[in-house]
């Protein structure tokens, strides 16, 4: 079998999702462990609606999720905006690219967003974590909006307190 071959080249296979016999989506993780001159393989079948419920438990914010596609532009993990499980997810996806990426200029379905992505899976898999642009950036926005008005009070206060001693100084 196909995974049974990449593992013992490679030591360990992750597949992408798919639906298996029975109709059910899930992917596979395999691990090859040498011991006393034996190899051992280990598969597991994961279960792709308690990954999904993983990955889709990081909420950003009201608007914000998470997702993953694969190379094939596939979903790997169901988008709660914007499609099923193994559905195409229509989205480019970008060269290899290493570390995350910030992109707080994207615009989808008329929404400004704030996407951030990584490649897992050795380039495999690309997570997408996206959020409103209002929405992320409402701690920023707040904070400016409090930092202004601390200026804008402080300089009231200066001139205040300039124009008090001013005219008890004239008095004196």
């Amino acid at each position: 079998s196909f995974w049974f071959q990449r593992v013992n080249q490679e030591g360990s296979y992750v597949s992408d999702v798919f639906s298996g016999v029975r109709g059910v989506p899930h992917f596979i993780a395999a691990v090859k462990l040498t011991k006393g001159g034996v190899d051992y393989v280990l598969r597991a079948t994961i279960d792709s609606a308690r990954f999904t419920s993983l990955v889709e438990g990081v909420r950003l914010g009201t608007t914000g999720e998470a997702f993953i596609i694969n190379r094939e532009g596939l979903y790997q993990t169901q988008s709660r905006l914007h499609g099923k499980l193994l559905a195409p997810s229509g989205i480019i996806l970008p060269e290899h690219f290493e570390g995350v990426r910030v992109l707080d200029d994207v615009r989808r379905n008329h929404r400004e967003l704030v996407l951030a992505k990584t490649w897992l899976k050795h380039g495999d898999w690309l997570l997408i974590c996206q959020q409103d642009k209002a929405d992320a950036y409402a701690s920023l926005y707040q904070a400016r909006l409090l930092a202004l008005a601390m200026a804008l009070g402080g300089g009231v206060l200066v001139v205040i307190t300039t124009v008090f001693f001013t005219r008890r100084l004239v008095r004196r």
